[in-house]
């Protein structure tokens, strides 16, 4: 499925090739996010892969642009709170262009001071739009309920003051640091020859081998409980229980229960809440998973005379759960459904791409098709249960966003047991 190297400066290289394809897919994963900021520095990982963007001493950025739209490309990138990824998908026969362009993006970035001034205003666009999201900012919140001050409780693209204490040095400190050829992963997938793709990577990412300082904060799980009243329509319910890390053994277990709970369309959740009763629009659960620890979370929006409602509506399903465990035919329709989530994901050279490269940036196992459909066929509903009865049965966290006070939130505390 997938081959990995080692270039001449120490950057790791996964390879997947897929001669069905015609497309190739590249991926440059840098282990940074907002997980490794500061409280001065926060929003600092985004900021730089909006400003790698901006050109360097060959390229313009309108050069960058031109070169991709010009071969019918793809180029862009996302910052999570744990990596930045920069991504590329084009024709097999343009591969050559895609990855000369990313190295010298990377290798030899411009940061001219007024594309520095200029793109603070762009940023502080997108940190203005996702306040103006209440599900972002209702899934902000949750995260610095249940983190506290540690790291992961920090928003990937940081503040209106913190953006304001970017510059010139906090950047070139912060690529020093951490855009080390020991902390980057190129992942590629699709049609390629193997031996000219390597001599390709090493002739065009020349930069000197250099090592990170690993000096990463342990973020631990709280139950706590907050809100913000924003004058909106609706009000927007966050719940977190502890989940699991990525490298956990059970993955496909908690896949399984999310899927029953609220993660589709046939679950429990959905089908009660939303479809039987008409209470909400949104409500589903969902996975997060880091390196060392996760969450499993509840989500729901609804108007703020339904909020009480449906926190005892909830709670019921989760009791229910809890009480009577999962049904035999839920477990064997889940089955099917989470062979069907997983292998259809890998549809494409940009879907094996991320896989195979946060895989290796993560130490994730990775799994074939075949080695994913045989791990679901051996899920055990005993197993699954069991996980179901230590992340349900503990404390949660809880937070509302719109027009809410401390008396609801406490009311629907009480009523799910935060």
């Amino acid at each position: 499925m997938y081959t990995t190297h080692i270039l001449n400066n120490g950057i790791r290289v996964i390879l997947s090739k897929l001669d069905a394809y015609r497309s190739t897919s590249i991926g440059l994963w840098i282990k940074t996010g907002s997980i490794d900021e500061t409280e001065k520095n926060n929003g600092i990982s985004h900021f730089i892969e909006h400003m790698l963007f901006k050109g360097s001493s060959k390229r313009s950025a309108r050069d960058i642009a031109e070169a991709f739209d010009s071969i019918g490309g793809d180029l862009n990138a996302f910052t999570s709170k744990e990596c930045t990824c920069f991504h590329a998908k084009v024709l097999d026969r343009h591969v050559d262009v895609a990855i000369e362009i990313i190295a010298d993006m990377i290798s030899d970035p411009l940061m001219d001071e007024e594309d520095i001034k200029l793109e603070k205003s762009v940023v502080l666009d997108e940190i203005m739009m996702a306040d103006d999201t209440p599900d972002d900012v209702s899934y902000d919140l949750i995260s610095q309920v249940i983190y506290h001050e540690g790291t992961l409780s920090r928003p990937i693209l940081g503040t209106k003051e913190t953006l304001e204490s970017i510059d010139q040095e906090t950047i070139q400190k912060h690529l020093n640091d951490y855009y080390t050829t020991d902390n980057l992963v190129i992942s590629i997938a699709g049609s390629f020859d193997e031996v000219a793709i390597i001599e390709l990577l090493n002739q065009h990412f020349t930069m000197p081998e250099t090592h990170h300082k690993n000096h990463k904060v342990k973020n631990y799980f709280h139950s706590d409980t907050a809100y913000i009243y924003r004058d909106i329509e609706q009000v927007h319910l966050e719940i977190g229980y502890e989940g699991i890390s990525y490298s956990s053994d059970e993955i496909f277990n908690l896949a399984a229960l999310n899927n029953i709970l609220g993660a589709s369309v046939s679950s429990r959740l959905f089908q009660n809440i939303r479809e039987s009763r008409g209470l909400t629009y949104s409500i589903n659960s969902y996975l997060t998973q880091y390196e060392d620890n996760g969450l499993f979370s509840i989500y729901a929006s609804m108007q703020v005379s339904n909020l009480k409602l449906v926190c005892k509506l909830i709670k019921i399903e989760l009791d229910k759960l809890l009480k009577n465990g999962i049904e035999e035919k839920e477990f064997l329709r889940v089955k099917e459904q989470l062979k069907g989530n997983y292998i259809l994901d890998l549809e494409g050279t940009d879907s094996y791409m991320n896989l195979i490269g946060k895989g290796h940036l993560f130490n994730i196992k990775i799994r074939t098709p075949d080695e994913v459909e045989t791990s679901i066929n051996n899920i055990k509903k005993s197993e699954i249960e069991a996980l179901m009865f230590k992340i349900l049965s503990s404390k949660p966290s809880i937070a509302l966003v719109g027009r809410v006070d401390q008396k609801l939130l406490d009311v629907c505390t009480s009523i799910i047991g935060g």
